[in-house]
């Protein structure tokens, strides 16, 4: 007796929309403040990513990402095309809802790739990747159900 499964189906990937553009041109601001060592801007960094939209994650989560980034850029040279491709993902991120385990893993993949490409070096860029793997966790609602087992 064979038993198929079916995959876990995938979620949509958020953009940002409306106010949330503006949202998301702060958060890639922050970012640049951060890389430049600028006072108050780790601070400004975690309100701007926790008011992307009217469920956001866990202030803790959200916290420990804008430590975490503090640590990673610090003292980079971040451009405005890195800081907008960071802050897309981070958009994502703390935004998406409905994605499924492997599109969290390519998320987590994808943060990652856009730290080291300005960068960041893989050792600091890992622990964001960790943070936004644990807030997907937190804010997720595509589980992966008993079916989608193979």
């Amino acid at each position: 007796m064979a038993v198929a499964g079916c995959r876990q189906s995938d979620g949509d990937i958020t953009a940002p929309q409306g106010e949330q553009v503006n949202k998301a041109d702060d958060i890639s601001r922050d970012l640049q403040g951060v890389a430049s060592a600028q006072q108050g801007s780790v601070n400004d960094l975690r309100d701007d990513l926790g008011n992307l939209n009217g469920q956001p994650p866990p202030d803790q989560l959200i916290g420990e990402l804008a430590k975490r980034l503090g640590d990673a850029l610090t003292g980079t040279a971040l451009t405005e095309p890195a800081a907008k491709a960071i802050a897309d993902k981070l958009f994502v991120a703390a935004t998406a809802r409905d994605l499924s385990e492997r599109q969290q893993a390519m998320l987590q993949n994808d943060v990652t790739g856009a730290l080291t490409a300005a960068g960041v070096p893989q050792a600091k860029a890992e622990p964001v990747a960790s943070v936004v793997g644990e807030i997907q966790a937190a804010i997720g609602e595509n589980r992966k159900r008993w079916w989608h087992w193979r």
